[in-house]
């Protein structure tokens, strides 16, 4: 105790990385300029061969071209942790990206990334697709406290590898061109947080892009991430590939704001989705695979030009304790539409006085729908040609009307 002390006083009376400290290389001792004009790339690679497994590669302030793909394995990539990532200024130290062929940065088994900047120059007005910023091929990858600009893709998993007990924190995501992050084959718990994605002056991102797209995962936890201006801000899509499959996992208070749609979920996902604010022009939650399990509670849906959640079909759907908004009036769209599902339970929800509150269509085989409070000006439940009698609507309560004043 009295050596940890020590170590943390000597930290905070000398500039960091001033002295000689076992395991930890500056990219500067080995001929990095970080003026943002010299190609670095040799400088840091023979930082990063040099460093011993388990050690810190040290970015000092500046900015650093990168012309080939970096492999980090066993070793970490240290910045300025503790450094601002907003949109406008840039504190961190920072890696130009300068080619398109290869990731930027290639992360295997137990890399680490911190406290970076990773910065796209060129500005397409049609962008064409082209690799990603950190591409991710093995277990116990930690990235934390990074900031990505003007990507086609950012964190992206290879797609073959486990990449089980992966760490994302603290990362923001500005002006991705298409898919921000794909985690998939987590064969491990894998934990997302603090993740924001920002992408309103990318001419592409509201018509195709991805904010986090999620593929096979047997146990995932996101959590207070936040998605602005995409076409669908939280993909859930089966990986096909052998090996592949669904996820598994828990979103909490995971936000969307500005995006085309929030959740869509197309393959047989079990999923866990709490809290969160959903602003979306057209859906907010639409399922449609036949084995999906979904459950929500405590969230706040406001869905402008389609459902606040639209079930094409699916097998569990339970909503708890949820509003359902729209920003103007829609008579002809319900605020909850379920085509197909086998259960269906809705509970304690607030249904807004801008629309037709839950509509129910004949492959509906059973549903529980009580507690709610459903809007005065429009139908509350509507059961289109459904057969099935394993239904029970009760205790549901119809808003007041008011009373237009002369």
């Amino acid at each position: 105790m009295k050596n940890y002390i020590a170590l943390v006083c000597l930290l905070l009376s000398t500039p960091l990385f001033a002295f000689p400290i076992e395991g930890i290389i500056s990219v500067k001792d080995w001929g990095a300029k970080g003026d943002g004009v010299t190609d670095d790339t040799q400088p840091i690679k023979k930082a990063i061969e040099a460093a011993p497994e388990g050690g810190i590669i040290y970015f000092p302030p500046g900015k650093y071209r990168l012309k080939e793909t970096i492999e980090l394995r066993r070793k970490t990539l240290l910045g300025n942790p503790q450094g601002a990532w907003n949109a406008d200024v840039d504190v961190l130290p920072v890696l130009i990206i300068d080619h398109l062929e290869g990731p930027g940065i290639h992360a295997f088994e137990g890399a680490s990334i911190s406290g970076l900047c990773f910065q796209y120059e060129h500005k397409p007005t049609v962008p064409q697709p082209f690799a990603p910023t950190i591409l991710l091929s093995g277990v116990g990858i930690n990235i934390s406290n990074i900031k990505i600009h003007s990507c086609y893709d950012g964190i992206i998993a290879d797609g073959k590898s486990n990449i089980g007990r992966l760490k994302i924190r603290n990362v923001f995501i500005a002006q991705c061109h298409n898919t921000a992050i794909y985690i998939t084959r987590t064969y491990d718990v894998a934990t997302l947080e603090l993740v924001h994605i920002w992408s309103p002056a990318s001419p592409t991102s509201l018509t195709k892009g991805v904010g986090i797209k999620l593929g096979r995962n047997d146990e995932i936890h996101l959590s207070n991430c936040f998605v602005f201006h995409t076409n669908i801000a939280y993909l859930f899509e089966t990986d096909e590939g052998e090996g592949g499959g669904s996820t598994y996992g828990t979103l909490l208070n995971c936000a969307t704001d500005y995006c085309s749609r929030g959740y869509v979920i197309k393959s047989p996902v079990k999923l866990n989705i709490v809290g969160g604010d959903f602003w979306n022009h057209h859906c907010s939650i639409y399922i449609e695979d036949k084995g999906a399990d979904v459950r929500i509670n405590g969230v706040y849906m406001q869905s402008n030009r389609e459902p606040c959640v639209w079930v094409k079909e699916g097998k569990t759907l339970n909503i708890t304790g949820s509003s359902f908004r729209s920003a103007f009036p829609r008579p002809d769209i319900f605020s909850l539409d379920v085509e197909k599902i086998e259960d269906l339970v809705i509970n304690s929800c607030d249904f807004y006085d801008a629309a037709p509150a839950i509509r129910l269509r004949e492959s509906v085989k059973s549903a529980l729908i009580t507690n709610n409070i459903f809007p005065s000006s429009f139908p509350s439940v509507a059961k289109d040609g459904i057969t099935s009698e394993h239904w029970l609507i009760k205790d549901n309560v119809v808003r007041e009307k008011e009373i237009e004043k002369e």
